[in-house]
């Protein structure tokens, strides 16, 4: 946006970020919530990540050093006492890279990043955690009932909840769906299967009726002989 190189350690607790209009305030949390995954349009600064590369250069990147030390720390064993998170912007893609306390790459993959900030409770795109202008504003001066709703639905995460359920229901829709067409595809099956067991339970009283049939002319045989001999 509006810094060409820029480098800020702040304190363990609460840090005040103070400068005139367009010095590039909201800049730096716009980065930070970039780092932390959030999507362009959910910073109310821009529609694509792209819009965020300063004029006249032709990328973007930002990089937070987070520490990961004491009983919270998220895979310890792994990324030792600190966590360096790296996203890169170009005018044609996006990559996030996740690294250990020496810069050592562990991953680029999102699953890692979203259990990242899951574990440390950064939900960037939840109002009570990042409150921008737009949205202070948009609460303060809303006599909406229903927007106000809206921003408290987000606020407690049921709307995240809502989303994932109608996610999973989506899911078991679309699981219903292959289980009724497998039911069909193996109707045929079944029904030769059926066929096939009942020629087997026909070809088992076959073979017992043949088996009776020797025994009765067994038992003829041994009879008409012993006929015999008696005269």
């Amino acid at each position: 946006m509006c810094h060409t190189s820029l480098e800020i350690e702040f304190g363990d607790r609460v840090n005040f970020i103070t400068g005139q209009n367009g010095s590039g305030k909201r800049a730096i949390l716009t980065a930070l919530c970039v780092a932390f995954g959030s999507r362009a349009r959910s910073t109310n600064r821009a529609s694509t990540l792209k819009d965020f590369i300063k004029t006249g250069c032709s990328y973007a990147s930002v990089m937070v050093e987070i520490k990961n030390e004491g009983e919270d720390a998220f895979k310890r064993e792994i990324y030792g006492r600190s966590i360096i998170i790296e996203r890169r912007m170009t005018d044609s893609s996006s990559s996030t890279v996740v690294k250990d306390y020496q810069g050592k790459r562990i991953s680029n993959k999102k699953e890692e990043i979203r259990e990242l900030v899951d574990h440390f409770n950064i939900d960037v795109d939840n109002p009570c955690v990042i409150m921008t202008q737009d949205k202070s504003r948009e609460f303060l001066h809303s006599g909406n009932a229903k927007d106000k709703f809206k921003f408290f639905f987000k606020a407690t995460l049921l709307q995240q909840v809502d989303e994932l359920l109608n996610k999973i229901e989506e899911f078991l829709e679309i699981a219903h769906g292959y289980v009724q067409e497998l039911e069909k595809s193996i109707e045929p099956v079944v029904k030769e299967l059926n066929e096939l067991q009942e020629k087997i339970k026909n070809m088992e009283h076959v073979e017992e009726l043949s088996e009776r049939v020797k025994e009765m002319k067994n038992t003829y045989t041994a009879s008409k002989v012993k006929s015999e001999v008696s005269k």
